[in-house]
């Protein structure tokens, strides 16, 4: 991915976003990047007979909706102040727009030339989650940009060593090598990992030691390991590597899918992005 300079915050000021912010802060310092903090708006339509009383308190419920934005942006400061010095200290703007949350994120996403959608997220926590899938794993779906989710107990200690789940795929090489770049700011050990379903890889698809051997040529200045284990949850086993080398972060491609596609698509990523213990970085 290209450098990032424009980072996009969604937050409904829950203790989750605040955790998440407090994270996007230093983050945004070390990448040298911005901040547009966002908060979407529910139009109010119920109980109201006339149009002018419904505009009235959709125009109430974003006044409140600035004041909390500004409240959130600050107390965030506050929060990271305490255990971080800035180099270079974000430029942080906060915005209300009305809609529902993915269609407002992706829309300003794609308007705004959005580097970084970074988001928090509780995971799967009841079954409306599991029916109906959280913001999150919706925005991992759609945004045409990358996405960030940040779990609602992971903290910013820097970023040093990295899982990227590669599926074996042709343009694997690519996103591997868009990882390294991203990374360029920090020390970073990557450790890609091919979780095999069952020894079910597709014929069609690189062979992990070829690609060992292309970094090793191509990048040897790189610190790239590389793993292949079998298992029968991609998820699960994401999680259980991520336990054993105490992983900062995950990291995986999601490919850009018609709704059609979608509807008939388990998306791992989705999946991931409401079970992931650590903070997980989806790359289009």
């Amino acid at each position: 991915m290209k450098k990032v300079n424009k980072i996009l915050f969604p937050t409904d000021f829950s203790n989750n976003a605040s955790n998440a912010f407090r994270f996007a802060l230093p983050l945004a310092d070390l990448l040298d990047a911005s901040i547009q903090v966002v908060h979407a708006v529910f139009p109010e339509y119920e109980t109201a007979d006339l149009p002018v009383m419904t505009g009235q308190f959709t125009q109430a419920k974003m006044e409140a909706a600035e004041e909390a934005g500004k409240d959130f942006v600050e107390m965030g400061f506050v929060q990271v102040q305490n255990n971080f010095t800035f180099e270079n200290v974000p430029e942080v703007d906060a915005s209300i727009e009305i809609g529902t949350p993915v269609n407002v994120i992706c829309n300003i996403a794609k308007r705004d030339e959005i580097d970084l959608v970074l988001m928090g997220t509780q995971g799967e926590n009841h079954t409306l989650d599991k029916l109906l899938g959280t913001v999150a794993s919706e925005v991992v779906e759609k945004a045409p940009c990358a996405v960030m989710v940040i779990p609602e107990t992971a903290s910013f200690k820097g970023i040093n060593n990295v899982v990227f789940a590669t599926d074996l795929e042709k343009a694997d090489p690519y996103f591997i090598w868009e990882t390294t770049r991203f990374l360029q700011p920090f020390d970073v050990v990557v450790r890609c990992v091919h979780i095999d379903k069952e020894g079910k890889s597709k014929r069609d698809h690189i062979v992990m030691e070829d690609l060992e051997s292309f970094f090793e040529e191509n990048a040897p200045d790189y610190q790239i390991k590389f793993y292949d284990i079998p298992g029968k949850s991609i998820t699960d086993k994401l999680n259980e590597f991520v336990d054993v080398f105490e992983a900062d972060m995950v990291i995986m491609h999601s490919p850009r899918r018609s709704f059609f596609n979608r509807l008939f698509h388990k998306s791992q990523t989705a999946a991931m992005a409401r079970m992931s213990k650590v903070p997980l970085l989806v790359l289009r």
